[in-house]
């Protein structure tokens, strides 16, 4: 189960202590390769696996619709996805 993951608990209570926007993109980035196994071993429907070539960052969305989570307005549509 996802929930007893203590990778898992461990990479996202470093992204919540984080404070320094920097180390938190890492440390979302380590969250989100996590989920993304989860969510491929599980089969999840209507998920997306987003890719940031310029991020060098992956993650998941709920739609086709590039939406980074990285750099803000500035790299906003940057990126492609592709449904689990």
């Amino acid at each position: 189960m996802l929930t007893k993951s203590p990778e898992l608990i461990s990479a996202v209570s470093a992204l919540e202590k984080e404070s320094d926007i920097d180390k938190q993109r890492e440390a979302f980035k380590k969250v989100s390769t996590l989920m993304i196994a989860y969510a491929k071993k599980e089969k999840l429907k209507g998920l997306y696996h987003a890719n940031c070539p310029m991020a060098s960052a992956d993650w998941l969305q709920s739609s086709a619709e590039v939406k980074n989570p990285y750099y803000g307005s500035k790299m906003l549509k940057c990126g492609s996805t592709k449904e689990i």
